[in-house]
């Protein structure tokens, strides 16, 4: 049972037999893996998902909270809860100059799986803290920022 166990996870870290078999069985069959949902850009962040559509952006005021997140994982979407906002357009993820309803994963980071920022916004709208609150994620695990 133990050495079952240890190529499983062995073959499932080295993607060996039979999971590329099973995802060619399930591409044959007309189901999506999640990761192919998601495109990616040069510098490996999130820049479309499924069901993420251009917003208009709306004005800033005093009463607007910008959020830069900046890091690693903790400012990515490696998170195990994903969130949308409760608030619709209130919480915006601004990413490549376009601004979206935020929703995990955000755009602008890396990976395809939860966050908590969106859930920050939502806990800050509740609390009457700001009107509106602006994601701006730049954040990629295991690589470093240079600016121009």
């Amino acid at each position: 049972m133990a050495a079952t166990y240890l190529f499983g996870a062995y073959s499932a870290r080295h993607e060996l037999f039979p999971f590329r078999f099973f995802h060619a069985l399930k591409t044959r069959a007309g189901g999506a893996a999640p990761e192919d949902l998601y495109t990616f850009d040069r510098a490996g962040r999130l820049a479309s998902g499924d069901q993420k559509k251009a917003v208009a952006c709306a004005q800033q005021t005093d009463r607007t909270a910008v959020l830069l997140l900046i890091g690693q994982s903790n400012a990515g979407n490696h998170g195990g809860q994903r969130f949308r906002s409760e608030h619709g357009g209130a919480i915006i993820n601004f990413f490549d100059g376009r601004c979206y309803v935020a929703g995990s994963p955000l755009l602008g980071s890396d990976g395809i799986s939860g966050e908590h920022w969106t859930e920050l916004g939502n806990l800050l709208l509740g609390r009457g803290s700001f009107d509106q609150i602006i994601l701006a994620p730049v954040a990629i695990s295991g690589a470093e920022m240079t600016c121009h």
